[in-house]
């Protein structure tokens, strides 16, 4: 089942899955194929099923192994998974591990974001915001809005400064800057646009566009970066929608359905220019 974390790495055209069977979670790494007349179909090739191909993070490598992945994030060229039983979080590069991330005040990471530069790691209720070239750990924060702490266990990005937070149980999402300072919130339970039901992923395109997917709501919203809701995506059939990610080189908005085993390609964003 893919539920947990979707990553695409657009430099490289490659996507990262942590995928779970009962108590077992793994990443995997799978190539795009490209089919013509298939908009709404990501079909993918496990990493390891030939010759050509190597695991990455592999818990039988001696090489830094993952012993729980549960969340991943990419961008130019790099990958950072949470490993949510070593507290820690791991940074590969061309699919061998380059550096660990962690400080005695991380416990369990669950979800995780990169722009490339940074690295925002949320694990229960503490946020740690690392530098990705050097590891070092610049900023750490309890997550906490005007409702009070919670805690983020899947849905997290970071665009121009900001950290986004999805508070799954408080159905909203939370905007601070890198210091924590919050800024602003939008959402409540329910149906309506702007309402969420179980929001579980996040990303952020290059316009400034939120996506949340929602888990039980099985939509795909967008909202502005100010969290005013611009539209709402429901593919035909789908089940309960997971995890979430974004290719800014592609415009491919790609999200986890849970129960039908697979990853949706919904619709194509703007692609960035620059």
């Amino acid at each position: 089942w893919v539920r947990e974390a979707v990553a695409m790495s657009g430099k490289d055209d490659r996507l990262y899955l942590v995928c779970s069977s009962g108590h077992t979670q793994a990443l995997l790494e799978c190539r795009a194929l490209k089919v013509p007349g298939a908009p709404s179909a990501w079909c993918a090739q496990r990493v390891g099923a030939d010759s050509q191909s190597t695991p990455c993070g592999d818990q039988s490598s001696s090489e830094t192994p993952l012993h729980m992945p549960m969340g991943a994030a990419a961008a130019d060229g790099w990958l950072v998974v949470t490993d949510y039983s070593m507290h820690r979080a791991v940074v590969y590069r061309e699919g061998k591990p380059v550096r660990v991330l962690t400080a005695e005040t991380m416990r369990q990471p669950c979800a995780v974001a990169t722009d490339g530069a940074l690295v925002v790691v949320a694990g229960g209720s503490m946020l740690h915001v690392f530098e990705l070239s050097s590891g070092a750990c610049t900023r750490l924060w309890p997550i906490a809005s005007p409702d009070g702490a919670f805690e983020c266990e899947h849905g997290i990005a970071l665009h121009n400064g900001s950290v986004l937070v999805v508070d799954r149980r408080g159905c909203r999402v939370h905007v601070f800057d890198l210091e924590g300072v919050h800024q602003r919130s939008w959402g409540e339970p329910g149906d309506a646009p702007g309402s969420f039901r179980k929001p579980w992923g996040i990303a952020v395109c290059h316009l400034g566009h939120v996506l949340v997917s929602e888990y039980s709501g099985r939509r795909v919203q967008i909202f502005t970066i100010e969290g005013h809701p611009v539209g709402q995506l429901y593919p035909e059939g789908c089940g309960d929608l997971a995890a979430l990610s974004l290719d800014q080189q592609s415009g491919r908005v790609l999200v986890a359905d849970w129960d039908q085993h697979c990853v949706r390609v919904l619709q194509v964003m703007p692609v960035s220019t620059a």
